[in-house]
């Protein structure tokens, strides 16, 4: 995706990387049973990485030449040496991320939906929330997101479920009442940082300030929300907690990457299945 082969950067840091982003959203709303127009728009950029002096620092820019990249990079670093004091993580202490890395998710050969098919979909969804006259006004919609990165897509989506989901459904809280305890937020952050370790040994670079920034965003978008994983223990039924935390925790031993609060997290929810299944 760079304008023109990817040129040499002389950039003074312990690590530093690019990563190139070519991303197509396409928006599909059903409001009051009404279709609404189809929207679509493109994200082509690049997000630069730096590791200097035990801070990170990350830059994006829609600028693809040799100079808008060599721009990114300098802004990274300058960043990264100006907040290595205040980091949360010393950047010298996590792993870089390896040159190459596969990981295929089990959607990647499923059929995509059609835009008729969408549309269907989210008037079926509609038609039942409309279900009291008191409710004056609803919609249902879906983003719908096509990467070129759908890998680091998909371990950004992972990173928040392990942050939220399993304490969601131990405590049976909301993402608000989460965050309004200041050793939750701890353990959160900590929860982050072993993933985006984890994503890095396995090839796939997640900025650890961009990613606890993009953690710490939910919940004040969705303070009242449950996650999927609590409503499922209330319910008494099996979770996807072996998809999310249990993942990281079997990934990360795979590769000599230690997930204590992943695996405490994994640990509880399976013990609570557990003494749901011999109730």
């Amino acid at each position: 995706m760079p304008d023109g082969p990817l040129p040499s950067f002389d950039v003074r840091a312990d690590f530093w990387s690019l990563r190139f982003v070519d991303e197509r959203c396409e928006s599909y709303a059903v409001r009051k049973n009404v279709a609404m127009p189809y929207v679509a728009s493109t994200d082509r950029g690049v997000m630069a990485t730096v590791y200097v002096d035990g801070g990170y620092g990350y830059a994006a820019t829609g600028d693809t030449s040799a100079a808008g990249l060599a721009s990114a990079l300098e802004r990274a670093a300058h960043w990264a040496r100006a907040t290595a004091r205040l980091a949360l993580v010393d950047s010298r202490a996590l792993p870089y991320a390896a040159p190459r890395g596969e990981f295929a998710s089990p959607s990647f050969s499923d059929r995509f939906p059609s835009r008729r098919e969408w549309y269907d979909l989210l008037h079926e969804e509609s038609n039942g929330a409309g279900c009291d006259p008191r409710i004056i006004d609803w919609e249902a919609g879906v983003e719908v997101r096509v990467s070129v990165d759908v890998v680091a897509e998909l371990w950004s989506k992972l990173m928040v479920n392990c942050a939220y989901n399993a304490i969601s459904a131990l405590a049976q809280a909301s993402y608000g009442e989460m965050v309004e305890l200041a050793p939750i937020r701890e353990l959160q952050r900590t929860v982050v940082g072993e993933v985006v370790a984890v994503a890095a040994a396995s090839g796939v670079e997640l900025p650890l300030a961009a990613a606890v920034a993009a953690m710490e965003r939910i919940a004040p978008a969705m303070p009242a929300q449950l996650s999927s994983t609590a409503q499922d223990v209330a319910r008494r039924k099996p979770s996807e907690i072996d998809h999310l935390n249990g993942f990281v925790v079997r990934r990360g031993r795979e590769l000599g990457i230690a997930t204590p609060a992943n695996q405490a997290l994994h640990a509880l929810v399976k013990l609570v299945e557990s003494r749901h299944a011999r109730a």
